[in-house]
């Protein structure tokens, strides 16, 4: 039974971390059904405990998201645009944290404890679990096209929109890599973190699932490599205060020594490996054909790089988040009058830039803050795993240099674990220890 509640509580998971829209309830997707649940659960709570009460980190991030709605709001009636991208981002922030909730309780539910390692480990999982169906779609056509025909909603997971690109199920492109990125840095902190707690068998599966989603992952989004770099520069940090030792290094060498040779021979046979690989690791093949490193998306990424040619704009933006120009769009805005763009507005997809192009360095700013706001609560409640907020913090904003898609759905989970739930949890594990 308690196999079988894993097992459940792995597709929760999913449903949260990449959620997914059927053609039966339209509108509506995994994420918010999961929130609806843990409303529930949260009032019910309160109602039975007598306590009505937010607690002040809640509401502080609270007021942090609903400052990025105010800054859309004054870009909107300032610029008298309709582009409502971020006038709900305090609404969308509280649907993912009562989706994390549910997500968050039914690990408690089914291990009748919660705790960070057990948390990153159910979102190792289904990071796992994406990569295996990316590679089960690409081979069989057919059960993509048919899981496809039961989606709804934006279709980046993929199916005939991109070719024979890898994808999972609602798991494609740069949305999918930030959350890949955001697991490797969770696989390369509880590494260390747990080095002298975690058998050779252990660190050999978390070296294993971080091949794996490095690997399929960069076949999937290239950003997945920013998580790579942020991973393998902690792991170089932690060399230098020597808290990399034999059991992590011995285990990682051996399995680059057997997983190498087994994708160039891969590589060289194989014609749809081949073609993957060089996708996924372009840059790499690059700096070894050409002696430089050269993608096709850095070069796109260069001719991105535009700024405000006003004072206005700079400050609070010009109220475009999408292209006001697309007749397709959500946001086609029939009075615009200004240049006509491929893509986003102004031609540019950088996170940095479409902030201010939308509402600002007023409005970025406060985006900035609400982040910082978010891994200072997560460091304070769970102040044993504080390097691991850090870790996730500089993906976030690291990966704003690229694209515009923000990591708090990572963050989420971890706000509503307590110290209480972390020592609970520890305590336990002393306790098996010494039982056994």
């Amino acid at each position: 039974m308690k196999f079988l509640f894993i097992i459940l509580t792995i597709l929760i998971a999913d449903f949260y971390y990449f959620p997914i829209e059927t053609i039966y309830l339209p509108g509506i997707n995994s994420k918010m059904l999961l929130a609806v649940i843990g409303l529930g659960i949260l009032v019910f709570r309160l109602v039975r405990d007598g306590n009505a009460s937010i607690s002040k980190d809640i509401f502080k991030i609270t007021l942090w998201a609903f400052g990025i709605s105010l800054a859309s709001l004054l870009s909107m009636i300032i610029n008298n645009t309709h582009d409502d991208s971020f006038l709900t981002y305090f609404v969308s922030m509280w649907v993912w944290l009562a989706g994390a909730y549910t997500f968050v309780i039914c690990i408690k539910s089914t291990h009748e404890k919660i705790n960070v390692e057990l948390l990153c480990n159910y979102l190792i999982a289904v990071c796992v679990l994406q990569c295996c169906l990316a590679i089960l779609l690409n081979k069989f056509p057919a059960l993509d096209a048919t899981i496809s025909s039961f989606l709804a909603g934006e279709k980046f997971m993929g199916g005939e929109d991109f070719g024979d690109r890898l994808h999972g199920i609602a798991c494609a492109l740069d949305v999918a890599a930030i959350r890949f990125s955001a697991v490797l840095v969770m696989i390369a902190y509880l590494v260390i973190n747990k080095r002298n707690q975690f058998s050779t068998i252990k660190i050999t599966l978390y070296m294993c699932t971080f091949l794996l989603i490095a690997i399929v992952g960069n076949m999937i989004g290239r950003t997945v490599t920013i998580g790579i770099a942020i991973s393998l520069a902690f792991w170089g940090f932690q060399i230098i205060r020597g808290n990399f030792n034999n059991k992590i290094s011995h285990t990682l060498i051996t399995l680059l020594l057997i997983s190498i040779p087994l994708l160039v021979i891969g590589y060289n046979n194989n014609k749809s490996i081949h073609h993957h690989l060089r996708f996924g690791f372009e840059g790499f093949f690059s700096l070894y054909e050409k002696g430089y490193w050269e993608t096709n998306s850095n070069n796109i990424l260069k001719n991105m790089i535009v700024f405000p040619d006003n004072t206005k704009t700079w400050i609070i933006g010009d109220g475009y988040a999408a292209n006001p120009s697309n007749e397709n769009s959500l946001y086609f805005d029939p009075y615009y009058i200004g240049e006509t763009f491929h893509g986003y507005y102004m031609q540019t997809d950088i996170g940095y830039l479409r902030y201010i192009f939308y509402f600002g360095i007023i409005g970025l700013g406060i985006f900035i803050g609400y982040f910082i706001a978010v891994g200072q609560v997560c460091m304070k409640n769970l102040y044993r795993h504080q390097f691991l907020f850090v870790l996730l913090l500089a993906v976030n904003f690291i990966v704003w240099f690229k694209v515009s898609t923000d990591l708090f759905i990572a963050f989420a989970p971890f706000l509503c674990l307590s110290q209480e739930d972390e020592l609970q949890a520890e305590e336990e594990e002393l306790e098996q220890q010494k039982a056994s």
